[in-house]
C-alpha cells in the first residue's frame, strides 16, 4: 500500500492503480451526484442509466444523506464507489473515537476478511481529506455476478425438476462450507441476507461438478467484528435466522427457497461442523431441527425431550414462550 498527500487530499492506493486515477474515479462520482435530482434522496435507484463524462461514465446506486454510491467506467474497467459525505457530527466521531475516516475503516475490515480465508470486492483505494469526515471507498466492481437470491430464483425457473434440485443443491453445500468458514474464523457478520452475499466465478463449470469455480463475495461488511474464537452458538443462529427470514420477505421469493431447503442447508452446515453428531442421517436431521427451533424461537415440548451432544449447546439460545 502507498499513501500519497496532495496539498489536503491524502489517496491510499491498495493496487495497482496510482493516485490520478483513484483521483479521477472520485471525480466522475463528483460530477454524478452534482446532476443527481434531490428527489432521489434516500432511496436505491433502480435502473439508472449510465452518465457520459469527458473522462468515463458514471451510474448512480443510491443516495442517503449520509452516503452515497455509484459504478463507475474508466479506460475498461469498471469499479464501486461508496462515498460518505461531510457532516460535522461524523468528524465530530471520527477525531474524537476513530482517528480514521470511515473509509479507512471500512477499508481495515476488508483486508482483515481476506486476511482470515474470506472473499470481498477488493479494496482498490481510498480517498480522503485531512479534518474532514469526508471520505471515497474504491473496491472492484461485483455488479455482473448475481448475488445468491438472484441465482436461486433463477435456480427455480429452470423447466426440470430434478435439475433444480441438483443445483440448489449444489449452491446450498458450498455456502453451507461457506457459511462454517466464516463462523470458524470468528467473524461476525451482521448482514447476514441472501441479497449481500455474491456468487463470483464461473457458474458453468460449477454445474459440471468443479466445485472450486465458484466463491462467495461478502458485501456491506460495515458492521463486522473479529473474535479470537470461533463464533459464539447465539450468532451462528442469528445469522440462520436472518438469511432464512431473507427470502420469506416477498411471495415472489418464498417460491425459490422452502422450509425444506433451508433444512437441507443446515444439514451440510452440520456435516462441516467439528461438532459431535451421530453417524445416522435421520439423527443428524433431527439435530437440525434444533438448530432451527433454537434460531426461531421456539420451544415445542418435543423439543424438551431431546437428547443430542448438541442439545447442551444449542438450549441456551431458545427462547421460552412468553407468558400470556
Amino acid at each position: 500500500m502507498q499513501e500519497h498527500v496532495i496539498g489536503k487530499i491524502r489517496v491510499l492506493s491498495c493496487s495497482a492503480y496510482d493516485a490520478q486515477t483513484l483521483l479521477k474515479i472520485v471525480a466522475l462520482h463528483r460530477a454524478a451526484m452534482k446532476k443527481a435530482d434531490k428527489s432521489l434522496e434516500g432511496k436505491s435507484i433502480k435502473n439508472s442509466s449510465w452518465q457520459k463524462e469527458d473522462t468515463g461514465e458514471v451510474r448512480l446506486l443510491k443516495i442517503t444523506p449520509h452516503r452515497s454510491m455509484s459504478l463507475v467506467r474508466l479506460e475498461d474497467a469498471e469499479f464501486f464507489v461508496k462515498h460518505f459525505h461531510p457532516s460535522e457530527f461524523y468528524k465530530h466521531v471520527t477525531q474524537r473515537f476513530r482517528g480514521e475516516s470511515n473509509a479507512r475503516v471500512i477499508g481495515k475490515t476488508g483486508l482483515e476478511f481476506q486476511q482470515r480465508g474470506l472473499h470481498v470486492p477488493e479494496v482498490l483505494g481510498i480517498v480522503d481529506e485531512k479534518g474532514s469526515s469526508e471520505s471515497f471507498l474504491i473496491m472492484r466492481s461485483i455488479a455482473a455476478f448475481p448475488n445468491l437470491r438472484q441465482l436461486l430464483e433463477s435456480i427455480s425457473d429452470l423447466p426440470e425438476e430434478q435439475e433444480r434440485r441438483a443445483r440448489k443443491a449444489a449452491v446450498l453445500r458450498a455456502l453451507a462450507k461457506e457459511w462454517h468458514r466464516l463462523h470458524r474464523a470468528g467473524i461476525d457478520y451482521p448482514e447476514s441476507h441472501a441479497r449481500h452475499i455474491y456468487v463470483a466465478g464461473d457458474l458453468e463449470s460449477f454445474w459440471r461438478g468443479e466445485h472450486g469455480s465458484i466463491r462467495f463475495e461478502w458485501i456491506d461488511y460495515d458492521g463486522s467484528q473479529f473474535l479470537p474464537t470461533p463464533l459464539p452458538a447465539t450468532k451462528v443462529c442469528r445469522d440462520f435466522f436472518k438469511l432464512s427470514n431473507s427470502y420469506r420477505q416477498k411471495k415472489r421469493w418464498r417460491r425459490s427457497v422452502s422450509h425444506s431447503d433451508m433444512m437441507r442447508f443446515l444439514y451440510f452446515y452440520l456435516q462441516f461442523s467439528e461438532e459431535p453428531k451421530p453417524a445416522d442421517r435421520r439423527q443428524l436431521k433431527s439435530h437440525a431441527r434444533e438448530i432451527a427451533m433454537a434460531a426461531l424461537g421456539w420451544q415445542p415440548r418435543i423439543y424438551t425431550r431431546m437428547a443430542s451432544p448438541l442439545r447442551a449447546k444449542w438450549r441456551s439460545v431458545a427462547r421460552a414462550p412468553k407468558n400470556k
